[in-house]
């Protein structure tokens, strides 16, 4: 209903907000991720610079050259999330 709010809920996953190592703690999280993307060769690249998966904070891009390629990092990071029940 508009103008209502929900009930308190734990959080059981995540890191602080604007803490000191929370940066460091999710690129440790999600490196797997990151390295799987890289190793696909399926992203973009600048030369002969991979450009694929920029990140910054805690947001990822998918960069591609053509639908197929996007696809196929799409179900990577899909089969991340799954596996790891994100």
């Amino acid at each position: 209903m508009a103008g209502s709010t929900s009930g308190p809920f734990d959080v059981v996953r995540g890191v602080r907000q604007g803490g000191v190592v929370s940066t460091c703690l999710y690129l440790v999280y999600v490196n797997d991720l990151l390295n799987e993307l890289e190793a696909s060769k399926n992203g973009a690249n600048v030369m002969s610079v991979h450009t694929g998966h920029p990140t910054f904070a805690d947001d990822i891009a998918l960069l591609a050259l053509s639908p197929l390629h996007l696809q196929k990092m799409v179900d990577i990071v899909y089969r991340y999330c799954y596996y790891c029940n994100i």
